[in-house]
């Protein structure tokens, strides 16, 4: 099975820039202003394959996560692993998390963050609810507007007809992010409403405002007129709807009047719970495929020790020895292992649990090293927050990539790669879970931000500094 990046006609780079501008890929109210690439993602049939079979791991894992978490709550036979998994959550947020994992209520629609497409072990993070989900939709478009899919490749998915497949078609569906999104949600919201689907996008901080309740449904303004919603993609509820109106929405969930996405719980906002299949004690509850998907991750105890023997047989080919289980050890040892380590907030603190804030690869020289852990360790012996640690699996691909101020200068560059792959659950109307489809992220920074949020920079060197997304294409020979 094989992925690569491609070229495409490097003369056609201002018709991609004009088609970004046309399809409003912007953040913050500024215009694109990202890395440009006359490039693609190309993925074998048998890569599709293998993201369709690797979904079914990721329901196991969503499985056995509520499995054990429901039996911590009922017999309390592991009251560290508990009280990790509630960290930071104030008591009614406890309570809405216990009833929704007792009630087996999961997540649906996700993105899968991957590190590449077809080896194992790709999947760093789920991200339960993402951003810029009109953002990817509108670059997929963008890109094969101008640079027209060959008869011997084909699309992978696509993501408009996904989302008009999955949304409910009656009612309107409420999708909710940062401000900075909500320009280019106005093209995802376009196209859907060409095919008779009701789509809102709503600053999440702003949600209270825009709906309301009347008798026994949920109300959102589209247009200047109120409709029912059917769908809430909305995470972290409880910081945004205040408890009065959040309990009526919730009986209408559990009622079977609204979706909830995710549900009106914490536990799969926060990264310990990848830790779980990697646990012995609670290796059982998971197919061996989940530890095949997911990225090995450990948990760092309160004291502030970990053991790094699950990680081992990812390391690069590096060996770690069996006493490496402090900060003080890592620090000791050379940067050509050690960078091969990152260290991930693992607990739904509303700064350090997202945007790659939290997030730390320990690749600097050893006073930065130790400033860095000497904060993470205060965080974990104080606070007692859960912290986690993975291996550090990223590759670099070598791409053309253009400034848009000098959009005609191609420099090919090796660049760090994220492989966002949307999918949803099985549901009621679905009996296995079903692939999306998916867009790229690539970038001259190992955590890859995003294009439209990362103004693009021409370094001394006169090499670029930035990020660009670009589509997924299947090779159909």
């Amino acid at each position: 099975m094989e992925m690569k990046i491609i070229d495409h006609d490097k003369n056609r780079n201002r018709e991609l820039l004009a088609k970004f501008y046309e399809n409003d890929i912007s953040y913050d109210r500024k215009k694109f202003c990202g890395l440009c690439s006359p490039s693609s993602t190309l993925i074998d049939k048998g890569v599709v394959d293998k993201l369709q079979n690797d979904l079914y791991a990721i329901e196991n894992w969503v499985d056995g996560v509520l499995e054990i978490y429901g039996e911590l709550i009922n017999k309390k036979n592991d009251e560290l692993l508990l009280q990790m998994l509630e960290w930071g959550l104030d008591e009614y947020a406890c309570k809405l998390q216990r009833e929704s994992t007792l009630l087996k209520q999961k997540p649906v629609s996700a993105r899968l963050d991957c590190v590449c497409l077809n080896e194992s072990n790709y999947v760093t993070e789920v991200q339960w609810k993402g951003a810029g989900e009109g953002n990817a939709a509108a670059i997929e478009d963008s890109y094969q507007s101008i640079f027209t899919i060959p008869t011997d490749q084909l699309p992978f998915n696509n993501l408009i007809n996904s989302w008009a497949e999955f949304l409910p078609k009656d009612g309107c569906s409420v999708n909710t992010g940062k401000k900075g999104w909500m320009d280019t949600e106005r093209y995802l919201i376009s196209e859907l409403k060409k095919k008779n689907i009701c789509l809102v996008s709503i600053p999440y901080n702003e949600i209270q405002n825009c709906i309301r309740l009347e008798k026994d449904k949920l109300l959102v303004k589209s247009e200047d007129e109120w409709i029912q919603v059917k769908y809430l993609y909305l995470d972290r509820l409880s910081e945004v709807i205040d408890s009065s109106m959040l309990d009526k929405i919730i009986k209408l969930y559990n009622d079977g009047k609204i979706i909830l996405d995710p549900p009106p719980s914490y536990i799969f906002n926060q990264k310990l719970p990848m830790c779980l299949p990697f646990m012995e004690r609670y290796k059982s509850y998971f197919k061996d495929s989940v530890r095949e998907v997911l990225i090995p991750t450990i948990s760092i105890s309160p004291e502030g020790k970990f053991d790094l023997s699950p990680l081992m047989f990812c390391m690069k080919n590096e060996t770690l020895k069996n006493n490496i289980n402090t900060f003080e050890n890592i620090i000791d040892l050379p940067i050509n292992i050690r960078k091969n380590l990152v260290i991930k907030c693992g607990s739904i603190h509303n700064w350090f649990n997202h945007g790659g804030h939290g997030v730390y690869r320990i690749d600097g020289e050893q006073n930065q090293i130790k400033e860095i852990f000497d904060h993470i360790s205060t965080r974990i012996k104080e606070e007692k927050e859960p912290w986690v640690i993975q291996p550090y699996m990223g590759k670099k691909w070598n791409t053309p990539v253009t400034h848009i101020s000098n959009i005609d200068e191609i420099k090919y560059m090796d660049l760090y790669a994220k492989f966002m792959i949307y999918f949803h659950l099985s549901t009621e109307s679905e009996s296995k879970p079903i692939l999306k489809g998916g867009i790229s992220t690539l970038g001259a920074d190992w955590k890859v931000s995003g294009a439209s949020s990362t103004p693009a920079v021409i370094l001394e060197d006169n090499t670029y500094c930035g990020a660009f997304r670009h589509d997924i294409r299947i090779n159909n020979k």
